[in-house]
């Protein structure tokens, strides 16, 4: 009965500690900030150029007021592909260009 009840708080101890693991590593992901990953990706949404997460293109961060009908057609054509930048520098050279 004593190794019975040893085995049970042992599991309980394995259970929680994956749980918790799988919490923090879950809290990790949604929390990183977009700005120390460095990598963005340039597109369209809602007729203007928008800024997405590179690895999460479900929402945009923000949508700009540069509208798309103002700007090259090649251009448009690469939004609606996705622009990637690597750093928050090259994003704003990039936003610079298309908005200037």
């Amino acid at each position: 009965m004593v190794k019975t009840w040893i085995r049970m708080g042992l599991t309980l101890i394995l259970v929680l500690t994956a749980l918790v693991m799988a919490l923090k590593c879950a809290a990790t992901f949604r929390e990183r900030p977009v700005t120390e990953s460095g990598e963005y990706l340039l597109g369209a949404a809602e007729g203007r150029v928008a800024v997405y997460d590179l690895f999460d293109r479900r929402e945009a961060l923000t949508v700009t007021d540069i509208e798309l009908s103002t700007l090259r057609e090649r251009d448009r054509e690469l939004l609606e592909a996705g622009i990637p930048a690597e750093s928050r520098e090259e994003l704003m050279a990039l936003l610079e260009d298309l908005g200037g």
